[in-house]
């Protein structure tokens, strides 16, 4: 009733008759205020979903670089879906891997820097076993249009999102995982 009430209230409205700022102001301001609320609930995740929005950068071995989009991750029936919306990537298939490690810095690794490295270390002894199950897990390759946007979903089997909390998204160069000097970006699940 109370959101109802607030948006049937005829004392939310100017009345005929007051052209003061004031009450313009003041629709203005419910007007505002009822649309974020509209908007907040359509985009609010299903209850009993959980999902969340990676953003995903550029990355080389001087830095993370400009923001190139986010990546959806949803936990559906023992899987974990992935929708990207990314773009100024070369058409055609990158493979996609886990990382261990949340962070898309470069790292030294070996005797050269690495793009993405720092997400290759293990910080926790505790989370060794899931790292290394996570990092072994097949992910199918992202598909990139000739336009150089990613949009088709992935699904990744046996993982769910809790499983991934402070991992990094590494995307490579070309449709197999290989070679850390093949990653060109990264995305860090929060």
């Amino acid at each position: 009733m109370g959101f109802n009430r607030f948006l049937v209230n005829r004392r939310s409205f100017p009345q005929p008759g007051a052209d003061s700022g004031a009450a313009r102001g003041a629709f203005r301001a419910r007007t505002r205020a009822a649309l974020l609320l509209a908007l907040a609930m359509a985009v609010a995740p299903r209850a009993g979903a959980a999902e969340l929005n990676i953003r995903v950068s550029l990355v080389s071995a001087q830095g993370v670089g400009a923001g190139i989009g986010i990546v959806r991750l949803a936990d559906s029936k023992g899987a974990l879906s992935l929708t990207p919306l990314l773009e100024r990537l070369s058409p055609g298939l990158h493979a996609l891997a886990w990382r261990p490690t949340g962070d898309c810095a470069p790292a030294r690794i070996g005797k050269q820097e690495v793009a993405a490295g720092a997400s290759r270390a293990l910080p926790d002894p505790d989370r060794d076993k899931a790292a290394a199950a996570i990092a072994h897990a097949t992910l199918p390759p992202l598909a990139v249009d000739p336009d150089g946007i990613a949009r088709k979903s992935v699904t990744a089997h046996g993982t769910t999102l809790a499983e991934l909390e402070g991992r990094a998204l590494v995307i490579f160069a070309h449709g197999v995982a290989g070679d850390d000097r093949d990653v060109i970006a990264c995305g860090v699940v929060p």
